[in-house]
């Protein structure tokens, strides 16, 4: 993928457990797609990607490393429930992601149980790990900002501790399970951290049927009531969010496959692994390239402003500049709700700018700038910033219709 200058994603992974296997389809497609990850964040099995993505894990590593996932991971069962409220305490399972991390960081220098744990600030890439604190109904966050000596394969253990399956996790007194309870907002909302004003983001969510007409038992019947919750979530998300520039959303629909089920035949773990791939395509192919060509007019409209006003102060014609500049935000009214958040950000501070620097002589009534060199110096930085978006609109869309 060739966008001339353009930011790298930040990339989201939600949870769904056996689901996640479509993640290896996702990853393979945006390899392929040359698509710029600068860091990685999960939630539940999310988690358990993001961190082994982190770690420049290869397509061919992440199906070997998954086609291990089965109910043997979750074996040691307890048959105490009234403590922790789940029927697995979650220590075969830590030590398979603990495993998978070390053997990656470490390479050839890896020994089973001799090595140190894998922490935050080892790892170069930025990688966050989201959790759910449920003493104060809030996110926790693992990441080398926040807790950087903080194991990442225990972390990302916290973040799949899905209520009743396995225990929750106890640290610094708070009480921590599965990242996915958040799920009913965007992931990127959780916390700031997660929403840095030099990436855009992508956000995968996992969904299956929505479709339940024979309910057999309750395991069904709990899996079609968090499905129809989950559902109605992403379907709102995606309608309120997937329209502006810095957010992509990627439902991957893994049909009648449940979230719990380890004992996946090969044919369907492959059919996941399928849709992810299948799904990831067509929306950088079809559907980013249609969002795309949206956005691209509108981001015309802006830079006719922006150049109008900086040809009216080149002729050190102030008021017909700033009533370019008001036209501007006439339309931005509506456009502002679709066009990078930065950018918007950049105009609102350059208009502010800009008006602030208006003087105007009580006898000749003649208008000037104070500092004209510095307003007409960041005029300039704002247009190249609009036109060079208006260049990787124009790439992407030129690449993709060929």
């Amino acid at each position: 993928m060739s966008e001339i200058g353009a930011k790298e994603y930040l990339c989201i992974f939600g949870g769904g457990a056996i689901r996640g296997l479509a993640y290896l389809g996702a990853m393979t497609a945006m390899r392929e797609l040359g698509v710029k990850v600068k860091a990685y964040a999960g939630s539940s099995v999310g988690a358990v990607f993001a961190a082994y993505a982190s770690l420049d894990y290869t397509c061919e590593e992440f199906r070997e490393l998954f086609n291990e996932v089965n109910f043997d991971l979750f074996r040691d069962v307890q048959l105490n429930l009234a403590k922790n409220f789940a029927i697995s305490k979650g220590e075969y399972f830590l030590e398979w992601i603990r495993t998978g991390v070390e053997k990656k960081f470490y390479g050839e220098k890896y020994e089973k149980g001799k090595n140190n744990p894998v922490t935050f600030k080892d790892i170069d890439k930025d990688f966050f790990v989201i959790t759910t604190n449920i003493n104060g109904c809030t996110p926790y966050i693992f990441s080398k900002y926040t807790t950087p000596d903080f194991e990442v394969a225990q972390a990302v253990r916290i973040s799949t501790a899905l209520p009743g399956l396995l225990e929750p996790f106890t640290y610094e007194k708070n009480v921590l399970i599965d990242g996915d309870m958040m799920k009913s907002w965007p992931m990127w909302r959780v916390a700031e951290i997660l929403c840095p004003q030099d990436c855009r983001i992508i956000e995968f969510r996992l969904e299956g049927g929505k479709c339940w007409p024979d309910v057999k038992n309750s395991v069904e019947y709990l899996n079609a009531v968090f499905a129809t919750m989950s559902n109605f979530a992403t379907d709102y998300i995606i309608q309120t969010y997937q329209p502006k520039d810095k957010f992509d959303y990627i439902k991957i629909d893994t049909d009648h496959i449940l979230p719990v089920q380890f004992t996946l035949p090969q044919p369907e773990r492959d059919k996941l692994v399928e849709l992810g791939y299948s799904t990831t395509m067509k929306y950088f192919k079809t559907n980013l390239l249609k969002k795309k060509k949206e956005l691209l007019p509108m981001y015309k409209v802006i830079l006719d402003h922006l150049i109008k006003a900086k040809n009216s102060l080149s002729c050190s014609n102030v008021i017909c500049a700033k009533l370019h500049i008001c036209d501007l935000f006439v339309y931005l009214c509506d456009a502002k709700r679709f066009i990078d958040t930065a950018i918007y950000d950049n105009i609102v501070k350059y208009k502010n700018y800009f008006f602030s620097n208006i003087t105007e002589s009580l006898i000749f009534h003649h208008v000037k700038l104070k500092n004209k060199r510095e307003v007409r110096f960041y005029l300039d930085n704002l247009v190249n910033e609009v036109l060079e978006r208006c260049m990787e609109l124009e790439s992407y869309i030129n690449e993709f219709e060929k």
